[in-house]
């Protein structure tokens, strides 16, 4: 190809023709079918992509992905992101089916415990778009301690999904399988936070089933009205006196934090009923004599 503006010619013949892209899965998150599909290529059983190795390592230890803490495995953090390997499995034993899931002390770089991975729950199969068994999954958690004995164990926050093809549910020896590994945090964290704002404000009574702050409110303002139209009853000037006096000694009353009771204190401190008989009794207002009162 020769360049427009200088004219330099340059050799594209080993070049490809088209990007081939990145494997399937977005960010390389796949799908436990899409894991399986490369688990296919990477087996020859279909087409592999080319990038895939470096996506996915393999594993070439005898003991499969079990031959180190997974702290120790290549490109794995504790942070939440997960890693995925291609490795094959081994039993256990010469003698029965039991798969090999004990860690390794041979490369043991993190710490000297013993440490084993267990299955957790059952196998589950993966369907492939026809809704046939293509293959299968497997859930194990990483454990502290030892179980014979009754020796105390220990669940740890490191977990792994291993998948193989095939329809039937186990392994078999040496075979090729891939296995996505994490640190998982856990689930319950903050759910519990003290600063998160109630949704729905409390309803609050005062103590003794004594009315509320907006309860008095609107009962002292019910009692401010009787008062006004007992006031507006009293004909003459001397009504609007009696009015003016009763309101403001209530009015006194409520700002001190006193609660509306059925009583309230005249201006030489005790207590008089709230009630027109009452109101003739307040000092210096003189109630005219030519009104009856009830």
């Amino acid at each position: 190809i020769e360049c427009p503006n200088c004219k330099y010619r340059i050799d594209n013949t080993d070049v490809l023709s088209q990007w081939p892209g990145l494997p399937a899965g977005v960010k390389f998150d796949p799908t436990d079918l899409e894991l399986l599909e490369h688990l296919e290529g990477k087996v020859s059983r279909a087409a592999s992509h080319v990038l895939i190795d470096d996506f996915i390592p393999t594993i070439e230890e005898a003991e499969g992905i079990c031959y180190t803490h997974p702290e120790n495995l290549p490109g794995i953090k504790n942070d939440g992101s997960t890693c995925h390997f291609f490795h094959k499995v081994s039993n256990a034993y010469v003698v029965g089916k039991r798969k090999r899931r004990k860690i390794s002390n041979s490369d043991h770089t993190v710490c000297d415990e013993n440490l084993r991975w267990h299955k957790t729950g059952k196998s589950r199969s993966i369907l492939d778009n026809n809704g046939d068994i293509k293959g299968w999954k497997k859930i194990l958690v990483l454990y502290i301690g030892y179980r014979k004995g009754g020796g105390k164990t220990e669940k740890t926050n490191w977990r792994m999904h291993q998948y193989h093809l095939g329809v039937d549910q186990d392994e078999k020896q040496e075979e090729l399988v891939v296995s996505k590994v994490f640190y998982q945090f856990d689930s319950f964290a903050g759910e519990n936070d003290p600063t998160t704002s109630m949704p729905y404000p409390l309803q609050t009574r005062c103590p003794n089933g004594s009315p509320s702050g907006t309860e008095q409110n609107q009962e002292g303002e019910s009692r401010v009205s009787t008062v006004r139209e007992a006031g507006e009853w009293l004909a003459g000037s001397s009504s609007h006196a009696v009015e003016d006096a009763a309101v403001s000694g209530l009015d006194e009353h409520l700002s001190h934090g006193g609660a509306p009771d059925a009583t309230y204190p005249d201006p030489e401190g005790q207590p008089l009923p709230l009630d027109a008989e009452a109101l003739q009794e307040f000092p210096d207002l003189g109630t005219p004599q030519d009104i009856s009162l009830p």
